[in-house]
Order: structure tokens, then sequence, then C-alpha cells
């Protein structure tokens, strides 16, 4: 833009903001001072140049002004456009390893040597059908895998020919979702560690095992539905799975082992069906669990069941129940009040650092109190057979045993 087209810009900006101004009722002294003015400089650059050459160097500026505003618009739009997703590939046979099991009646692939992130596996490959997939062990001391399809990848379409997810599979991997086929029936251990980006998973339908740590880590996990095929959930199952909020435990859940979901702090309430029989230990550390419903028959609150969960303020315990075992409400700190049931028989250092519960009272039918129980239990009040205990005496409640 030449020097004179700069002071006619110059000039026409002035203008423009003569027009906002009066746009915006500019009607103040101060203001009606500045269009004055600037309607000066916009007339002296006229009468230095003549009105018709003014005229037509303007329509010069405005022409070239639009192709810069032009411009700028389609950058911008060019810079906001979302890129397209990648397309989704299925990986040539001589990309993949693999091997023929002939107990499964099928293939096992073991690696993708590819670079694509979202591909779809195919269902054969020479000629035998695809039934597992299973990470590589990195390390002969360390149990560390890498996962078949690599770690970039985002999206996968797995067929229905899979019966297994092996070791490691998907262990680390930057998968979102993903849906199981329902000819899946093993989840075994590690296959989903450290998935951090998961937030959802399909689980199939004909699924019986979730192996120990399978989905360890997975801390976007939001959301968990068990199918009904499944009747145990293995050791630390979904371990710190920190996003989980909700779980449905299906129709055919009967045991549930240590830790499946440790320290799975967005869980604020459970009710565990009465279908589950067996409960290993598998709610510590939920720190955000606030409300809990065991299931009708169940005997015995097992050790460290709700270990660490410092915000647990109601606990609805079946009849049912005989025992409560070691660590059961340790460091339930946020624990004032407790129903224990009548056929209560046995407590073994269930209640240690729940430092803020204020009243049990237990029943006749109690045989056994391990010592230590009520340790740091300084607001405890505990009242059995007609007489009140405190932390002052507790030792004659246990000597009482």
């Amino acid at each position: 833009m030449s020097i004179r087209q700069r002071k006619i810009a110059a000039a026409l900006a002035a203008a423009g903001i003569v027009a906002c101004f009066s746009a915006c009722g500019g009607s103040t002294p101060a203001a009606t001072t500045a269009n004055n003015g600037i309607n000066e400089a916009v007339q002296a650059v006229k009468d230095e140049m003549g009105e018709a050459d003014f005229n037509e160097a303007a329509s010069a500026v405005k022409e070239e002004l639009g192709k810069d505003t032009k411009a700028a618009e389609t950058s911008t739009a060019a810079e906001t456009t979302e890129p397209e997703e990648e397309p989704i590939v299925t990986p040539d046979a001589s990309e993949l390893e693999y091997h023929y099991d002939a107990d499964l009646g099928g293939v096992v692939i073991t690696k993708y040597s590819g670079e694509e992130t979202r591909i779809c596996i195919p269902q054969e490959l020479d000629g035998d059908p695809v039934k597992k997939i299973v990470g590589t062990r990195k390390d002969s001391l360390l149990e560390m895998y890498d996962p078949t399809f690599g770690y970039n990848l985002t999206y996968i379409e797995l067929p229905d020919t899979l019966e297994i997810i092996g070791i490691g599979a998907f262990e680390g991997c930057s998968l979102t979702e993903i849906v199981l086929p329902n000819t899946v029936e093993t989840i075994e251990k590690r296959a989903f560690k450290g998935c951090a980006k998961l937030t959802g998973i399909a689980l199939s339908t004909s699924l019986k095992i979730i192996g120990n740590y399978a989905f360890w880590h997975c801390e976007a996990l939001q959301e968990l539905i068990i199918p009904s095929s499944v009747s145990t959930l293995e050791e630390n199952a979904f371990l710190e799975c920190y996003s989980l909020a909700n779980i449905d435990f299906g129709t055919g859940l009967e045991t549930i082992m240590g830790s499946a979901f440790g320290a799975c702090t967005s869980l604020t309430e459970i009710t565990i069906p009465d279908h589950v029989k067996n409960l290993n230990g598998c709610f510590p550390s939920c720190t955000g669990l606030e409300k809990v419903t065991l299931p009708k028959g169940l005997t015995e609150i097992p050790s460290n069941m709700f270990s660490g969960c410092t915000n647990l303020k109601e606990v609805n315990i079946p009849d049912t129940v005989t025992s409560i075992n070691l660590g059961a409400f340790q460091k339930c700190t946020n624990l004032k009040e407790l129903d224990i049931p009548d056929g209560l028989t046995s407590i073994d250092g269930a209640f240690i650092d729940c430092e803020n519960l204020r009243t049990l009272n237990l029943p006749d039918t109690i045989t056994y109190i391990k010592d230590f129980t009520f340790l740091n239990c300084d607001a405890l009040t505990v009242t059995y057979k007609g007489e009140k205990y405190t932390k002052s005496n507790f030792d004659e409640l246990y000597n009482l045993f």
C-alpha cells in the first residue's frame, strides 16, 4: 500500500470511528469534540488531493482492505477446522507377528509392526480364525508388556472370531473407547492396564473371566456394566480407576476379590446386589464413598473391605453377618455410627483409627473382640451387656473375651 493510500486508510478508519461514536450515542462534550476533530482530518485529506482523486483512491483502499479481511477470515477458518480422522486400516499379514495354536484352533497375534493408529483386525490369517491377541513381555524380571498394536493405538475393531484378550494386549495404549465382540470369553491379567485415556468399554455378553489387574489404572474410565456371564472379578481388576462413578454389577456376579475396586475415588454410593455371596476386601481407599448397602446373606465383612474410605458415613449391614474382620473399617474417619446386627459374634481389629466413631451397641452374642479393635477411637463409647466402655477402659472390654 502506497503512502498516499495509507493516509487515506487512516482517514477512512477515523471516519469509521465517527460512525461508531454516533451509533453508540456519542453525544457527550468529549465525544463531540473528538468527532469534530476527526471530520476535520478527513476533510483536510480531501482538500489536499481533490475530491475526485480522493474518492478514486478511497475505492482502491477499500478493495485492498477487503482482500486482507477475506484472507484473514480464510486463514482463521482453516485454523479452526478440525482435522479429519485418520482412516481405519486393516493391517497386511506381513505387518503382523502371529502363530497357530492347536488348543485354540486358531491364530494368536503377538505384534503389529505398522504405524497406523486406527486399525481393523482381520477375522482370518492364512485361512485360520483369529482367536487371541497378546502383548509381548518387555523384561524377564519385571512384569511389564508392550501392547500388541503399539502405544499410539487410538481405535481398533476386533473380529467376531476373537475369544481371548491376552496378557498385556493393550497395556498402556491410547485407546479412548473399545467394543469387545460377543465372542470374547476371557480378559487376562493386565490386558488394559494403564490405558489412561479409556473412558468407556462395552464388554462381551459371553465374558466369563476378568483377570488380575485387567483394568488397573484406567483412570478415565467412568462407567462399568458387568455382563451377567461374569461370576468372579479377580484381584485388583479395576484398581485405581479414579473416574469410575457408576457400576452395574449384572445378575451373575458371585465373587469380588481383594481390591477389585481399590482406590476408585469417584464412587460415592454402592449397593452390592444379593446374588454376590463372597467379598474379599474389594473397596479399600475409595475416598469418595459415602454410603454402602451390603448384600443379604453375607456372613462376614472381610479384612480391609472399606479401609481408608475416609468419607464413609453410612453402612447397611445385613442381619446375617456374624464377623467383622481385621481393618474392615480402619481409618474410616467420617464414620460416626454403625448399627451392629444382633447375631454378630466376632470383631477382629475392625475399627482402628475411626477417630470420629461415637457409639457402638454390641449384642450379647459377641464371643470375641481383638485387643486393638478400637485403637485410636478416642470419641467412641461401646455398650455391651449394659456396661459402657471408652478409651480409658477398653482393655476391660477386651479382657472379657
